[in-house]
């Protein structure tokens, strides 16, 4: 695949989507020099990779009826599934302190990937700004029209924190328009409609479809892009270097330095996009046997879990292994879950 040089103030764009702020990160773009593998007329990635797609996003929440409810009012998605996790489940994931507690998914009405399952924390929630903590942080969600999300949204409980603003590459017409938000449980739900190719067919008849990339802060930063970008043989988009100054503000670190950001994608339209973070960035708090709060684990969908398994191990990766998975997106089949390098969740499911 052919490479194209773009100037930094790309791979600020590409970054922009991590921070919520997207028409700020253009006023302290550099001519640090990146390159992006991306041909229209090209495959999306690799369709050798191990993952397919981006089966579901989890996000641990204080109640799971309130954000059903939220999701349902402003995005327009429906249920897809409401229970309570196993005991199964909860020692497959390494949090036994989750076993009986109540769990939905939801998502758009016509599509089975990209969804989004709650699981309730309750008393054992406790609120943590975004992007301060090691692990997932947002979800991106594609839509058709970018620009009523903020009207879409206004009655509901999630924030608006920036946007809509267009992402620019080269001297070419904007391809990307995207807005943020934040949800009740202080996840960052970053909504992006495609200006340059029809996605219709995968978003559904909603406006809004389901979940394209997750966002993993990582430390250390290496390890944990090439376990997507190698040993789950997912490809690379692009990768750029360029200063975090909120970052810094927040750690105490200094202004100057420059971290790397990678975004690694899958056959079906989705990516990972693992943001370096400074070394001193702590692990997100958690009840003993808990998940996380917000954010906390992604699942891929794969073809061949015996495939996967055979790759962690090759790797050195510990996984736990079910052959009936009980929870949505698993629908009942072979799924794999382990930790990576960044201590981020992340369960494989087969479909």
């Amino acid at each position: 695949m052919k490479k194209r040089t773009l100037i930094k103030s790309t791979a600020m764009l590409f970054a922009s989507t991590a921070f919520g702020r997207l028409g700020s990160v253009l006023a302290a773009s550099e001519s640090q020099e990146v390159h992006l593998q991306e041909m229209p007329d090209r495959p999306w990635a690799d369709p050798a990779s191990l993952v397919s797609t981006i089966a579901a996003g989890t996000i641990a929440v204080p109640n799971v009826e309130e954000m059903v409810s939220t999701y349902r009012q402003g995005l327009g998605y429906v249920e897809h599934w409401r229970g309570t996790i196993s005991e199964e489940t909860a020692r497959f994931w390494g949090t036994p302190a989750m076993a009986g507690r109540a769990a939905a998914v939801v998502g758009p009405p016509d599509l089975k990937t990209g969804l989004i399952r709650f699981v309730e924390l309750g008393d054992d929630f406790q609120y943590v700004p975004s992007h301060t903590t090691l692990g997932w942080t947002a979800l991106e969600v594609r839509v058709r029209n970018v620009d009523a999300m903020v009207e879409q949204l206004a009655k509901t409980s999630i924030k608006h924190t920036g946007g809509p603003a267009d992402l620019k590459f080269g001297s070419g017409p904007p391809t990307l328009r995207a807005v943020q938000f934040e949800g009740p449980a202080g996840e960052a739900i970053y909504f992006t409609q495609d200006l340059q190719f029809d996605r219709a067919k995968i978003i559904g008849r909603n406006n809004v479809g389901g979940i394209f990339l997750q966002t993993l802060v990582a430390v250390p930063y290496l390890p944990t892009r090439d376990f997507y970008l190698k040993t789950l043989a997912m490809q690379l988009r692009v990768e750029a270097r360029f200063p975090r100054a909120k970052v810094a503000e927040t750690f105490g670190v200094d202004k100057s330095i420059f971290y790397k950001m990678a975004s690694v994608r899958a056959p079906q339209y989705c990516a990972i996009q693992v943001d370096e973070y400074p070394d001193i960035t702590p692990a997100r708090p958690a009840a003993p046997g808990c998940l996380p709060p917000a954010a906390c684990m992604s699942t891929l969908a794969v073809r061949d879990i015996d495939l996967v398994a055979h790759a962690l191990n090759g790797a050195g990766v510990p996984f736990t292994r079910t052959d009936s998975a009980a929870m949505p997106p698993g629908l009942g089949g072979r799924a794999l879950a382990c930790r990576g390098y960044s201590g981020e969740f992340v369960e494989f499911v087969e479909s």
